[in-house]
């Protein structure tokens, strides 16, 4: 749970630096992160809800993964999806204009 709250914290001073008036809190629980995630969205009420998808296969790179596309299903609110960069295109403007989002994470721990 530590590396989770100082990953947590590591994102929110990210979003804080390219958006200096927004609100931004942070929380790490133990469950399922789609179950999790669609909770707090029913308890805050958001306007939007960020969540990451990346494939590990070339067949999955094309579908969602099952906390992305359950939260897109089910969310009471509009939900973007960003995807890990795939590499393609100007690789130097790529880098320097990239910007990564973190709203929910799974650690991978069983």
């Amino acid at each position: 749970m530590v590396e989770a709250e100082e990953r947590a914290e590591r994102g929110k001073k990210r979003v804080k630096q390219s958006f200096p008036g927004w609100n931004v809190s942070t929380g790490v629980v133990n469950g399922s992160p789609a179950f999790e995630l669609l909770n707090r969205a029913d308890e805050w009420q958001p306007h939007l809800i960020v969540v990451g998808s990346h494939g590990h296969t070339a067949v999955s790179r094309f579908v969602l993964g099952s906390v992305s596309q359950k939260v897109l299903t089910e969310a009471p609110t509009s939900v973007r999806i960003g995807r890990a960069s795939t590499g393609v295109g100007n690789s130097a403007q790529s880098h320097h204009h990239r910007n990564r989002w973190v709203a929910g994470f799974r650690d991978g721990r069983a």
